[in-house]
């Protein structure tokens, strides 16, 4: 495979990644709430949902190991503490937003469409 390709493959695999149906829904949500102070939301929203998850990606391409590894330099013990916490972040934090998206959908396309 050339390195154009793997490319492209590889930025479609993280954009799919990272792009859900918060980053759809949420901001045009946020930026018409939020009135004459859309830029400070936008402003949130790229640091947040960029800016942030492209340094995490830098910094485990650098790492060039697990987390395990990382936590490593500082002690066992944080080691494991530390991705207990990552993944039960990672975990925690999606789920809810995910079924709130999808259950807000059923009930729209059920109360709403079928009526008419």
């Amino acid at each position: 495979m050339n390195k154009t390709k793997e490319t492209f493959i590889f930025g479609f695999a993280i954009f799919a990644a990272f792009f859900g149906a918060g980053n759809l829904i949420l901001p045009p949500m946020l930026g018409f709430n939020s009135g004459p102070d859309w830029w400070l939301v936008a402003l949130g929203f790229i640091t947040s949902a960029t800016i942030i998850p492209l340094l995490a990606l830098f910094a485990h391409a650098k790492l060039q190991g697990t987390m395990l590894d990382f936590g490593n330099k500082v002690s066992p013990l944080f080691s494991l503490v530390f991705c207990i916490c990552v993944y039960a972040i990672a975990i925690a934090l999606p789920c809810p937003r995910t079924a709130a998206v999808t259950h807000e959908w059923q009930y729209y396309l059920f109360l709403v469409l079928v009526r008419y």
